[in-house]
């Protein structure tokens, strides 16, 4: 059973700036979802604030009914709750399992040993067909992304948010990742990417969040997802 997170009437403001205004989401039944929204919308922020990067200024977030809102990232990454970046964040100096044992460093009944056993598991979960020992920057683009996916579900995520990752990748890799995503949801895993790309999310999310202006989600369930109207209205605006 898919654990269930649940956003209620979250805001967040830097200075004078909303940057997120009484956002609600409840992953409940909904599948893969993907959010969109126009750069500047907030879609970033609303990752940073449920894996407390950022602290909410009102509202709550709570998973399987625990409230996580404005826990330490550390704590609510160990509640079940992992990420990737936009912008690749690897360890360069370290090898690649290395950098996926890292994504389970919180397991303190595994030994180091049984750690990388289980991530070199992981790599071969993601389809990661490349050297365990090669450093990050020996790798090709799409490599790296699915190191970071890897170090992500070595924490045994029962929520797993996307921050763009397709960007950067060709064709071929498009389609082999939106082929991981939905596995990663078969897994049992509730997978939340931010994505521009309209096709991937097309081809792999079930519903669709629009958030436009920082100030709602628009829920989408009916495809084709780009002939809704809220979709079109917050990439094109209304008139």
């Amino acid at each position: 059973m898919l654990s269930r997170l649940i956003i209620t009437g979250m805001s967040k403001r830097f200075g004078g700036v909303a940057a997120i205004q009484d956002v609600s989401l409840d992953t409940h039944n909904l599948g893969v979802v993907g959010m969109i929204g126009p750069n500047g919308a907030g879609k970033t922020t609303v990752f940073n604030l449920v894996t407390g990067l950022a602290a909410v200024d009102t509202g709550s977030i709570t998973l399987d009914g625990r409230d996580i809102t404005n826990m330490s990232p550390n704590a609510i990454a160990r509640s079940g709750v992992r990420r990737t970046f936009q912008n690749i964040r690897l360890f360069r100096s370290l090898p690649v399992v290395d950098n996926v044992v890292a994504g389970g460093l919180h397991r303190r009944d595994l030994s180091l040993r049984s750690l990388r056993q289980r991530a070199i598991q992981v790599l071969d979960e993601i389809g990661y067909d490349a050297g365990v020992d090669s450093l990050p920057d020996e790798l090709p683009y799409a490599f790296q992304r699915r190191v970071e996916i890897a170090r992500a579900v070595m924490g045994d995520p029962r929520v797993l948010l996307l921050d763009e990752p397709a960007a950067g990748m060709h064709e071929r890799e498009r389609s082999d990742l939106a082929v991981l995503i939905r596995r990663l949801h078969e897994m049992g895993i509730v997978v939340i990417l931010i994505e521009h790309d309209m096709a991937l999310i097309s081809r792999v999310c079930d519903t669709v969040v629009v958030l436009d202006l920082a100030r709602s989600l628009h829920q989408v369930r009916r495809r084709p997802f780009v002939a809704t109207p809220a979709v079109v209205t917050a990439y094109l605006g209304a008139e």
